[in-house]
């Protein structure tokens, strides 16, 4: 049986692991403006030409190309989510020999 208490630990558990990654990135994120301040300069600009003193939209994105790209690389670089998918053979296997 399925029970309140397992279905709240699942939920806590999807809800921190989202959580995780997406502190992850904005850590990756600042770490790469921090020791690439010419990169900094040029998203701080661009995100003040286009969004000036008001707040950001989503659709803003398309606008955003050099801080498009930036997140784009960062998200390259980094490795938040280490996942190794381990395989298994369905029967025995000799390798170099």
């Amino acid at each position: 049986n399925f029970h309140f208490q397992q279905m709240q630990a699942s939920a806590v558990a999807l809800w921190s692991a989202g959580f995780d990654t997406t502190v992850a990135t904005l850590r990756l994120c600042c770490l790469q403006l921090v020791n690439h301040l010419d990169v900094q300069r040029n998203v701080q600009k661009e995100i003040e030409d286009v969004i000036g003193k008001r707040r950001i939209r989503f659709e803003d994105r398309e606008k955003l190309p050099y801080t498009s790209a930036f997140i784009q690389e960062a998200y390259r670089l980094a490795n938040i989510l280490p996942i190794m998918m381990l395989r298994q053979t369905t029967q025995d296997t000799v390798i170099d020999g």
